[in-house]
């Protein structure tokens, strides 16, 4: 996976079957590595201990900001991986979910590379990306709903201009450098604009899954050293962007990403100085190097959303210019719309199921964003499951 995601970004020739999205470790794979999380929940500090236990620094288990880095995930990952075979585990690589079967509201079997196997319980974390196989499912008759998420794009700016805003006398103290940013406003129209995912001292990358279809994301790896910091720069989107239909969200989201491909069909990413988006002019040079591979196009990213979702980003930017004196010299790169899932699968809270025997789990479920939630989500359903089929609760249903 690694040598395929390295070779899409040096030239630009994706693989549909493993990339940035798809593929062992998910998506947070990556990523920047950030174990950060609202969450209360008291199975955050054991995952930290697993992942410390799988090589992860220390630091994690203390600092206010645990980050791991997309290089230092790697070897977590196969350690994790050589854990589970050592159990008695299996993995299955290249193992195409293709249908599952519902019979009387139970799964029964589920169809992998074209072959039907028996199935009483499947945790089904498919990521926030795998629209094709929730298409599949939905006709499969699982049941499903639309919920609201967010498009935008990544805005970068040099990294010591950051900590020069952020910390003023303390910019070069090496205890809180390399620093970071979250910044919030609201737009006279109602949407939200928030910056989300800020990767200090990282880069842009091409994080598409779909032929023609260009999404980029911020990762840092994990000395945090790179020239520029990114963001993720997002308004909220909701039925009133879209439609009321099941899939509308998902239309709505894959066709931005078409006209952003078409602006440079060669998975080059448009970008726009985020001064000259204002102005609605196609920038003639950029204060901010992009880091993007493999490679960026001047464009007007104001082509790429609605109008409603243009005027909430320029209101946006022109709060965060007054918050930070200078953030409009940043260098925006588009488009950024897998912030979260488009798509949620119920579930019950007490079985963690949504048909019987099916669990939604992570990101794809529509109840989990980010490595920690989404790791606390797979394992509440793993636990669901082995108490459903515990002797003991075996011997009362019998």
């Amino acid at each position: 996976r690694r040598q395929d995601v390295d070779h899409f970004w040096k030239t630009g020739e994706l693989d549909p079957e493993s990339n940035v999205q798809f593929g062992e470790g998910g998506a947070g794979a990556f990523s920047d590595g950030k174990l950060t999380t609202r969450s209360r929940d008291p199975l955050v500090d054991e995952l930290l201990e697993t992942l410390h236990a799988h090589g992860a620094t220390p630091d994690i288990l203390v600092d206010a900001y645990p980050h791991i880095g997309t290089d230092a995930f790697e070897a977590i990952i196969q350690s994790i991986r050589r854990r589970i075979l050592e159990l008695g585990g299996e993995i299955r690589f290249g193992a195409r979910l293709e249908e599952v079967k519902i019979e009387d509201d139970r799964l029964t079997a589920i169809n992998v590379n074209g072959r039907w196997e028996p199935c009483q319980a499947l945790i089904l974390a498919l990521g926030h990306s795998a629209s094709d196989t929730l298409r599949q499912l939905h006709e499969d008759g699982i049941h499903m709903e639309s919920k609201p998420f967010q498009v935008g794009v990544r805005i970068e700016h040099p990294q010591r201009f950051i900590n020069e805003a952020m910390l003023h006398d303390f910019k070069d103290d090496p205890r809180l450098i390399p620093a970071r940013y979250t910044l919030t406003a609201m737009a006279d129209n109602g949407k939200g604009i928030y910056t989300f995912c800020m990767c200090p001292g990282g880069y842009v990358i091409a994080s598409s899954a779909q032929p023609g279809q260009l999404v980029v994301n911020g990762m840092s790896y994990a000395d945090r050293a790179g020239e520029n910091a990114n963001s993720a720069l997002l308004v909220q989107v909701n039925e009133s962007d879209y439609g009321p239909g099941l899939f509308d969200g998902l239309a709505y989201q894959e066709e931005i990403e078409k006209r952003a491909f078409a602006l440079s069909p060669d998975y080059r990413a448009p970008v726009q100085k985020a001064a000259d988006y204002l102005e609605g002019v196609v920038s003639e040079s950029l204060s901010t190097r992009p880091t993007y591979e493999p490679g960026t196009v001047p464009a007007d990213l104001n082509t790429l959303f609605s109008d409603e979702v243009n005027h909430a980003l320029h209101q946006g930017l022109l709060d965060f210019e007054r918050k930070v004196p200078g953030f409009l010299e940043g260098t925006m790169t588009g488009v950024e719309t897998r912030a979260s899932s488009a798509i949620r699968i119920p579930r019950d809270k007490v079985t963690r199921m949504g048909d019987e025997g099916i669990y939604p789990s992570g990101e794809g479920s529509g109840y989990a964003g980010g490595i920690m939630t989404s790791a606390i989500d797979g394992v509440k359903s793993a636990r669901a499951l082995m108490d459903r089929y515990a002797p003991c609760a075996q011997s009362d249903t019998e």
